[in-house]
């Protein structure tokens, strides 16, 4: 089969590879083939005997430059990196956004959220192998999530514990890159209603990283509840989300 990486997680060594019909494989970089790195977009073939993508392989054809300079840049980088043992930083706490609340506002039934999970629960993610950014209370990752959707709700005043609708999520990924031209934070996340429906979102949410090294994971961190506002637009403005809220 062809086709091409979605997403890779350099922390798990686990990606999502997407077909030309929009199906999509994980898959392990144990069943990468070759010398060449894994970068997002990147054309393939692979095989499906079971639920994982097997003996993948990247069909040939030139890198782009962008890429090109994308990698190096994260070398150049390692390179000078002087580890002075691993710090901690903590990401913003959750505001709900104006926008969000008005779209949310027209809604006329109440919605409770509860149980948000994850593929793999944490509540931190390292930056530059130097950095450790974490959440406010070091909830998981799932859960900063699950109450950035309850405080929206609540600011728009349509969230109820009681609600006969419950909405619950699956965080199916988390990753971000610090690459300089190609710095951004993505997430893949299920989200699940108790009438039985739901719908996947991928947001992927880019911001400027800084050329100085000190500096980059600052930009990490500042651009992390940026990216969750994304997100959560992203989740209440899907064409699907009315149908679970019915």
């Amino acid at each position: 089969m062809k086709g091409k990486v979605l997403f890779f997680d350099t922390e798990t060594n686990r990606g999502i590879i997407e077909d030309k019909n929009k199906n999509q494989y994980s898959f392990h970089i144990g069943e990468w083939i070759g010398e060449e790195p894994i970068i997002e977009g990147k054309e393939v073939s692979f095989e499906i005997p079971k639920e994982e993508a097997l003996n993948i392989r990247v069909r040939k054809k030139n890198l782009g430059v962008v890429m090109k300079i994308g990698v190096l840049s994260i070398l150049i980088i390692l390179i000078l990196l002087v580890i002075n043992g691993c710090t901690t930083t903590k990401v913003s706490k959750y505001g709900a956004v104006y926008s969000n609340v008005q779209k949310l506002k027209k809604i006329h039934t109440k919605i409770s959220v509860n149980n948000f999970t994850a593929k793999e629960s944490k509540n931190s993610i390292s930056c530059m192998s130097q950095v450790s950014i974490e959440t406010p209370n070091r909830e998981r990752f799932e859960k900063y999530i699950e109450n950035a959707l309850i405080e929206e709700l609540k600011m728009a005043n349509v969230y109820s514990k009681n609600a006969d609708i419950v909405l619950s999520g699956n965080l199916k990924y988390i990753g971000m890159s610090t690459a300089i031209g190609q710095s951004y934070w993505k997430f893949v996340i299920e989200i699940l209603s108790s009438n039985g429906k739901s719908f996947t979102v991928t947001s992927k949410k880019e911001f400027e990283s800084s050329f100085i090294v000190d500096n980059v994971c600052e930009d990490v961190k500042e651009s992390f509840r940026p990216a969750i506002e994304q997100l959560i637009t992203k989740i209440i403005t899907n064409d699907k989300f009315k149908e679970l809220i019915k």
